[in-house]
């Protein structure tokens, strides 16, 4: 029954915002060949295989399905230290999560955005419920089991031959699987090992770099905010370096430092406008709308967006973010060597590459040898609570 269900799931998920004409050709009216047609649902296609259910896509139905884009898919990885590979060759390799997941998106009876009202509770193909919320506006977001944030549609009753698809800008987490995660155990993880299989190979690399390897099995509890790799891209390319010249940084240290806090902070502890000091000794600032959490820096990078919170760990907790922290007095340092500049020595647009940029005063936390004794003790912490929380991502769909 299960299996047969997951097959119908799949035949209507590949149907999303697919090209709405219809040829002649048999292949082309299946929701197989109308997926295949759809460049916004490659990835969906690509699990489809994986997952051994390309047949499945001439099912019957009807069904219901709540369809994430490439950009959805994208963002999932991103927020749990994954990538498109990892998941494809889990499923090939016979893990049953990606399945669920694909379950947990499908509904066993047609049902048309007239038929949604506000707080309705819909139960699905994977055995679970999602929640329905119809804002005053009409934008309609659909929230399952808090792992990522929750999902707005962006366009509904897009009909296909056995069904309906309504296609979402996040992917659903069955709430078995988000507790499940959460409530991993993570006190035998070796964190640097963790690091490297969730794939956070820039932290790791600045880590190395830093002569923090040995730090990641220190105490806690502690509180991370942890770019991912796409955080890290975009910091250098806003900030016109490489990764190499990054890690040439003098202020690398304090720059990682930034991104901890000295004890256990929760989602729940959080408020607007709360000012949070950190081990490298200066503040950033959190603002809480519409649920979602943003922390401010130095603004010499944009404010970072928390994409996923309380991962908690052994010694502590970390929150997911999709930019790099700067601290205000690196931030300003790095603006002012950038002004002191020749013209004709910048790129038109571009931010300093911070190698120029003179040093800042040195961070509260490293203003004497017992001082930095204490901060590179707490940063060790909080770089294993940080990778602890890697290997949580890896747990998963690996």
């Amino acid at each position: 029954m299960m299996t047969r269900g997951l097959s119908l799931v799949l035949l209507i998920l590949s149907a999303s915002v697919f090209p709405q004409e219809v040829s002649g050709d048999a292949h082309a009216e299946t929701l197989l060949g109308k997926a295949e047609a759809s460049t916004d649902h490659t990835i969906l296609v690509e699990a489809v295989k994986a997952a051994g259910l390309a047949d499945a896509l001439k099912g019957e139905g009807p069904l219901t399905i709540m369809a994430p884009t490439n950009a959805a898919f994208e963002a999932a990885f991103s927020a749990l230290s994954l990538t498109a590979q990892q998941v494809l060759d889990g499923a090939k390799g016979g893990d049953e999560t990606l399945k669920t997941i694909l379950l947990y998106h499908a509904v066993g009876s047609k049902v048309m955005a007239a038929d949604v009202t506000d707080g309705m509770e819909v139960e699905t193909l994977q055995g679970e419920k999602f929640t329905v919320n119809v804002g005053g506006d009409g934008t309609t977001t659909i929230t399952g089991g808090g792992i990522l944030p929750a999902a707005t549609v962006t366009s509904a009753d897009i009909m296909a031959s056995n069904g309906v698809v309504h296609v979402i800008d996040q992917v659903l987490i069955p709430p078995a699987i988000a507790e499940a995660w959460a409530a991993a155990d993570t006190s035998n993880v070796n964190l640097y090992q963790a690091a490297q299989g969730a794939g956070f190979t820039t932290l790791l690399a600045a880590v190395d770099k830093a002569g923090l390897a040995d730090a990641l099995k220190g105490e806690g509890p502690l509180t991370i905010m942890a770019p991912t790799n796409a955080a890290f891209e975009k910091a250098f390319k806003a900030l016109d370096i490489t990764p190499q010249q990054a890690l040439e940084l003098p202020d690398l240290k304090a720059i990682l430092m930034y991104h901890a806090v000295g004890k256990k902070v929760m989602s729940s502890d959080i408020s607007d406008g709360m000012e949070v000091e950190t081990l490298q000794g200066e503040k950033f600032t959190v603002n809480m709308k519409d649920g979602k959490a943003t922390i401010t820096g130095g603004d010499i990078l944009p404010a970072a967006t928390v994409e996923t919170g309380d991962i908690a760990v052994s010694n502590g907790v970390a929150h997911v973010i999709d930019q790099v922290l700067i601290p205000p007095t690196i931030s300003k340092a790095l603006k002012g060597g950038a002004a002191e500049k020749p013209a004709d020595d910048k790129k038109a647009g571009a931010a300093p590459a911070p190698a120029t940029a003179p040093a800042p005063a040195p961070a509260p936390a490293a203003a004497d040898d017992k001082s930095v004794d204490h901060a590179s003790r707490s940063l060790k912490a909080a770089t294993g609570l940080l990778l602890g929380i890697f290997g949580l991502s890896s747990l998963l769909l690996a």
